[in-house]
């Protein structure tokens, strides 16, 4: 998928969206790793694509896969999307590890949350929206 085709699935409304194919979202969400291995600078692993992770958005488990004696720390995360005031809107929810004990911020913060950016004309990128606790626990079995 080219820069030019994937910015215009990106800036689809919600009756577009909702017309998206399996293999045009999966083509999409290929796209976005992509992007957000460049982000990182390193290898994402993604879960496997099922037909049940994808059709109105998506829904994907992701991690990095650079983990090393020299750099012991790791993340995991979601990766998704969801609709609001009628436009796509995708994010990453992101977790860090050092070996298997989940990390937090000093201030008590738990998770990192990064958005797409596709103000631009002809790239999207991905930038920090913040760091969040998890007030509602919904993320209490993310371990």
């Amino acid at each position: 998928m080219d820069d030019l085709h994937a910015m215009a699935m990106l800036r689809s409304n919600e009756s577009e969206v909702n017309a998206f194919r399996v293999d045009e979202w999966r083509r999409l969400i290929q796209y976005l790793l992509d992007r957000l291995q460049e982000y990182f600078g390193g290898r994402v692993v993604a879960e496997p694509f099922r037909d049940a992770c994808v059709g109105d958005g998506f829904c994907i488990n992701v991690s990095s896969d650079n983990e090393t004696p020299d750099a012991p720390i790791s993340w995991k995360g979601i990766f998704g999307d969801t609709i609001i005031d009628g436009k796509l809107y995708v994010s990453l929810t992101v977790f860090f590890y050092s070996g298997a004990k989940r990390l937090f911020a000093n201030d008590g913060n738990e998770f990192a949350e990064y958005d797409l950016d596709i103000s631009g004309s002809d790239m999207c990128r991905w930038k920090l929206f913040g760091w969040f606790k998890d007030e509602f626990g919904e993320y209490d079995g993310f371990l």
